[in-house]
């Protein structure tokens, strides 16, 4: 073989492992040429991972959780790969960590950090996350959607974030849904104070929540190797939002007081609501959804935490004999209300929280079977009756017509965060950008996690027309104010669009 010959081939092999279709993972021994840190609530932590993931070269990208291998953290979302294009003063091939923290709530990541006198965030530290992690790495996170490295929790050190995200506007974060006046919430049921602002805010997508309850509530059929339910028999899928205000409102604590869908009496058992404290971005947009508060002024009903107190941070704190009983629990994050929720149901105990629709029960079964389901409001599901096979609870597509036309409304627009007007090439303007465009959602994409956000829509604020996963009504970033209607379904409907959970 001559050597042009020899050469060509050699150049064709070096073309292919370093083309678009190969990529390597960055190995934990390589220190980060650049880091973000971010933070915010809990129900959007899928999304910064999606929004992250779209800034990486594909196949490079390693999770690193301090729950394991595996499974996702309660706490904080590390990314580390190599950046695709130039952002942020970083260039194209830089090995960027991205982290996320959203234990605590929106106010304390997203809404604090961003204002004009802004906190800083405690997060691990090189030597905790990347030095001492074990896993056998990959890259394969962005494609999995799941950790490759584990790493065990230890030193700290405060960081300022470049941006923060939050499940509604900053003005919702006032009185008992702010935790400053209650000592950073280590004296809850407390009036916190007036509001703050940010420096910079915009909206992005629609959070879309629901009211998650066990499977035994739901279904009324007891799990194999499973205590039997307590309402064996009797299905309650629908809430009205009567019934979740007193819940929330402390009026309503015993399931007796609740009825089947066949308006049969439930059977007696305490109420375990898995809520979540001051500050959470959840917390605030169920306060005013469903008690009018803060945006009822003195006619609003005050959360139940606010006068009953909460009993502890997990079902396991609060009833560690598993006994039905009335209680609040006051966890600090979407993932550790899962996970009660999935306990509960474990132990027979039937239990009621609010999540946002990003995470599906179809991702969190046991063994194939929900554990928890989304009811209904008012009858209204986030699909008609009978629409072939649409469910936010199965594992097959969700198109999200009735909450795309207004008739399903527990939603509201989240915000983006910083201390200043996002610039051109900034990390910030990277991710305000994707999310407020309508491929970062499944239901317009096609696409499942993490390649785009389940459970989420484009507020119609945000489009320039009605589009498959654009929503038909916007509160134009006013938690506060009714829906508006924006456009009108052309005759030809709605366009077709599909969340495949």
């Amino acid at each position: 073989m001559n050597s042009l010959g020899r050469n060509t081939l050699i150049a064709c092999a070096v073309a292919s492992a370093l083309g678009t279709t190969s990529a390597f993972a960055v190995s934990k021994g390589t220190a980060p040429g650049g880091t973000v840190y971010a933070g915010g609530g809990s129900a959007q932590a899928n999304a910064f991972f999606v929004a992250a993931c779209k800034l990486f070269t594909p196949g490079t990208v390693d999770m690193y959780s301090d729950a394991g291998v595996g499974t996702l953290s309660g706490d904080m979302y590390i990314l580390y790969g190599t950046l695709a294009a130039a952002y942020g003063g970083d260039a194209a091939g830089t090995n960027v960590a991205m982290f996320y923290k959203f234990n605590g709530g929106s106010f304390t990541n997203g809404v604090a950090p961003n204002t004009s006198s802004p906190t800083q965030l405690p997060f691990p530290t090189d030597a905790v996350w990347r030095g001492a992690a074990t896993g056998s790495g990959g890259g394969t996170s962005c494609a999995s959607g799941l950790p490759t490295y584990s790493y065990a929790a230890g030193a700290t050190a405060n960081q300022s974030t470049l941006f923060g995200l939050a499940d509604v506007e900053t003005a919702m974060f006032k009185g008992y849904n702010n935790p400053t006046g209650n000592a950073g919430g280590s004296a809850p049921n407390t009036d916190g104070g007036p509001a703050p602002s940010v420096v910079f805010a915009d909206g992005i997508y629609d959070n879309l929540f629901g009211i998650a309850v066990t499977d035994c509530v739901y279904t009324g059929a007891t799990q194999t190797g499973q205590p039997a339910c307590p309402n064996a028999g009797q299905k309650k899928t629908s809430f009205t939002r009567a019934e979740v205000e007193g819940i929330l409102a402390g009026s309503i604590s015993d399931w007796s007081q609740l009825y089947d869908d066949a308006g049969h009496q439930l059977p007696a058992g305490g109420i375990t609501f898995s809520d979540r404290g001051e500050g959470s971005g959840t917390k605030a947009s169920g306060n005013q959804y469903f008690l009018g508060y803060p945006g009822d002024g003195a006619s609003s009903q005050l959360p139940y935490s606010a006068s009953g107190g909460y009993c502890g941070t997990s079902l396991t704190a609060c009833d560690p004999t598993f006994v039905e009983q009335p209680q609040d629990i006051a966890t600090s994050s979407t993932n550790n209300v899962i996970a009660d929720l999935k306990l509960a149901q474990s132990k027979g105990i039937r239990a009621i929280g609010i999540l946002g629709l990003e995470n599906p029960p179809a991702k969190n079964q046991v063994a194939g079977v929900n554990q928890y389901d989304f009811a209904k409001i008012n009858g209204v599901a986030v699909d008609p009756n009978g629409s072939g096979g649409d469910n936010i609870n199965g594992t097959g597509n969700t198109a999200y017509a009735n909450v795309i036309n207004g008739n399903y409304d527990f939603f509201f627009q989240n915000s983006f965060n910083a201390k200043g007007t996002p610039a051109a090439g900034s990390y910030q303007n990277a991710f305000l950008t994707f999310m407020q465009q309508a491929s970062f959602v499944g239901c317009s994409s096609g696409g499942a996690f993490p390649a785009a956000l389940p459970g989420t829509l484009i507020d119609a604020d945000k489009a320039a027309a009605l589009a498959k996963g654009v929503t038909t009504d916007s509160r134009q970033k006013i938690s506060t104010a009714p829906l508006q209607p924006v456009f009108l379904a052309t005759a030809a409907g709605i366009p077709a669009c599909a969340d495949p959970l």
